[in-house]
C-alpha cells in the first residue's frame, strides 16, 4: 500500500495477510471435507413392526379431569371422508389415547399414556410430543367377501407448543422436528375388526442434515465433488389403537406402512406415508447474489418469490449463515429474526472478497447486507474507489489493495443457484 493511501484498520490488514495464503490449500481443505462428510454420515435404516390385534371402540366420554369437554362426532371428524379437524385433534387424542403421561413405565421405559383421574393436570400431549394420525374410512364388505377395502384415508401430524402448528403443518407438510420418539394413532370408521389384524411398520432411514447437504452443494459450485372414564357415547363401527415408536435416527425419513393381515389369505398393503424427521438448525450454507440496481431483480409469479435476473458465477458469494434462534432451514417461510452471515467469493481466489453481514427477509425475498472486504490489484499510488488510467497501468507494478465496500443482494438457496448455472451452461 502506498504512502499517500489512507491507512486501513487492523482488520483490513489481517484480511490482506490471509489473502497471501495459497488457494490450493483452501481447495484441499474443502475437498477433504467433501470426502469425509459422506463417510461419517453413511445412511442407516431400521424397521419396527407393530401388530394391532386389539382395536378399541371410539368413545366420546371425556377424561375425568376434563369433564367439561363435550364434543360431538361432527365437531371432531367427517367419517365419510376420513377427515380429522385440526381444531379438535387434541380432543380426539384425549378421548382415545388419553391426556396423562405417567412414566417412564413398562419394560421399554416409555411413559404410559392414559386418561387422567379427577384432580390431576393434563400432561399429554406435551410440546415435544408428535402424534402421527392415520384416518381410514372402510367400504362395506362385498357380497361373499370376508375382507374390507379402503374407501378413503388421510394422514395427519399433531403437535402443540413446538412452533406454529397451522393447518399446513397438520395435514400437508409431513414434518416432524427432530424427535427420537413418535406416536402413531389410527382411527377407523365403518370398520369390522374380525377375521384379520392390522400391522404398521415404521421404516426409519437416516440422512444427511440439511445444512450439510447445502454445504456439499456449495462445494460443488466451487468445482469439487461431494384407560377411560367408563361407558359413554360411542361412535358406531369406529375403532382406534395407538403405539409409540422409536425413530432411531435424527435426521431421518420415517415411513409408516399399514397392512391388513387376514386370518387366511394374503396380506394387503395400504398406502404408505413418509414424514420428514429433521429439527431446526442454527447454521446453514447459501449463496449471495450482489444486486446493484432494481433491474437485476426478477419476480416469479408461480412461487411468489424474487430471484436474480442474471447469475454470473464470478459475482457470487459463498455464505455461512448463523441463526441465533434455531430455524427450519428447509422451509420458505419468513424467519422473524435477522441472522448473521459471513462468506467469501465463489471463485478460484475466494479470499479476494470476504464479507460479514446480516440476512433478513420474508417468504418472497430474502436479502442480505454487509461489509465486503474487496482486494484489488492496482498500481502503486492508486486509492480505493478510483479507476486507474491507461497511463497509470502502462508498465505499472500492481499490488494488492484491500478496500472496504458495502454489499447488498439476495441470499439464495444453493440448489437454486446450481440449477441456474446449469441451465446457462456456466462452468
Amino acid at each position: 500500500m502506498s504512502d499517500n493511501q489512507a491507512p486501513t484498520s487492523r482488520m483490513f490488514r489481517t484480511f490482506s495477510r490471509l489473502r497471501k495464503l495459497e488457494i490450493v490449500q483452501i481447495q484441499l481443505a474443502f475437498a477433504l471435507a467433501c470426502m469425509l462428510i459422506p463417510c461419517l454420515l453413511q445412511a442407516s435404516e431400521k424397521s419396527t413392526p407393530w401388530v394391532s390385534d386389539t382395536p378399541k371402540a371410539i368413545n366420546l366420554t371425556a377424561p375425568p379431569n376434563e369433564s367439561g369437554t363435550d364434543v360431538t362426532e361432527n365437531e371432531l371428524f367427517d367419517k365419510s371422508k376420513a377427515v380429522l379437524y385440526r381444531a379438535h385433534a387434541k380432543d380426539v387424542i384425549w378421548l382415545t389415547m388419553g391426556n396423562c403421561a405417567d412414566g417412564p413405565g413398562g419394560s421399554d421405559g416409555r411413559p404410559t399414556i392414559r386418561k387422567c383421574p379427577a384432580g390431576q393436570k393434563s400432561s399429554f400431549p406435551g410440546p415435544k410430543d408428535y402424534i402421527v394420525i392415520h384416518v381410514v374410512t372402510w367400504k362395506d364388505k362385498a357380497a361373499g367377501s370376508t375382507q374390507q377395502a379402503v374407501d378413503k384415508e388421510n394422514w395427519y401430524v399433531f403437535n402443540q407448543g413446538d412452533g406454529d402448528w397451522d393447518e399446513a403443518s397438520f395435514s400437508k407438510n409431513n414434518r416432524i422436528f427432530g424427535r427420537r420418539n413418535v406416536y402413531l394413532l389410527y382411527l377407523y370408521f365403518n370398520y369390522s375388526p374380525g377375521g384379520h389384524t392390522m400391522r404398521y411398520t415404521l421404516d426409519s432411514k437416516s440422512k444427511l442434515p440439511a445444512y450439510l447437504d447445502h454445504f456439499v452443494g456449495l462445494l460443488q459450485l466451487f468445482g469439487m465433488g461431494t384407560a377411560g372414564g367408563g361407558a359413554g357415547r360411542s361412535v358406531e363401527k369406529a375403532f382406534w389403537d395407538s403405539n409409540s415408536f422409536d425413530t432411531f435416527y435424527v435426521p431421518s425419513d420415517l415411513t409408516f406402512t399399514p397392512e391388513i393381515i387376514p386370518d387366511t389369505g394374503s396380506t394387503t398393503t395400504l398406502t404408505a406415508k413418509t414424514f420428514d424427521n429433521e429439527g431446526r438448525y442454527h447454521t446453514d450454507f447459501s449463496v449471495g447474489v450482489p444486486i446493484r440496481k432494481i433491474s437485476e431483480f426478477s419476480y416469479v409469479s408461480s412461487s411468489g418469490t424474487i430471484v436474480p435476473a442474471k447469475v454470473q458465477k464470478q459475482d457470487l458469494l459463498a455464505f455461512f449463515n448463523y441463526y441465533p434462534k434455531a430455524f427450519d432451514i428447509k422451509t420458505s417461510a419468513w424467519n422473524k429474526y435477522p441472522h448473521l452471515l459471513g462468506g467469501v467469493a465463489l471463485a478460484s481466489q475466494p479470499l479476494k472478497k470476504v464479507i460479514v453481514g446480516v440476512g433478513y427477509g420474508p417468504i418472497y425475498a430474502h436479502f442480505y447486507a454487509g461489509l465486503l472486504i474487496h482486494t484489488y490489484q492496482l498500481p502503486r499510488g492508486s486509492s480505493c474507489g478510483s479507476t486507474p488510467t491507461s497511463a497509470q497501468l502502462a508498465g505499472a507494478t500492481l499490488t494488492n489493495h484491500t478496500c472496504p465496500e458495502f454489499s447488498v443482494g439476495l441470499n439464495v438457496a444453493v440448489g437454486a443457484i446450481a440449477d441456474a448455472l446449469k441451465s446457462k451452461g456456466t462452468k
